[in-house]
């Protein structure tokens, strides 16, 4: 089992709340995370329908492919807006 923090931010934490700690069984990709909150949370799969968004592991950028490993952090941020 891989404990993982999720921490969301703006809209992203109106789903989810800020953190959340994840309890995963096996191996588990980026990807198979997403994948798996999507298929969980029908509010956050309707969301990046229409809000892309950027996943980070650790304060750094990961490929999907990336395999989450014991206390890993991972951030669920909205693209930034600017003007």
């Amino acid at each position: 089992m891989v404990t993982v923090k999720l921490r969301a931010f703006s809209i992203f934490s109106d789903i989810f709340g800020r953190e959340e700690i994840l309890n995963i069984d096996g191996r588990i990709s980026v990807k198979d995370l997403i994948d798996h909150l999507k298929k969980n949370n029908k509010v956050f799969a309707e969301t990046i329908k229409q809000i892309p968004v950027i996943i980070l592991v650790n304060g750094k950028s990961v490929s999907e492919e990336y395999v989450l490993k014991e206390n890993d952090e991972v951030a669920i941020i909205p693209p930034a807006s600017g003007g």
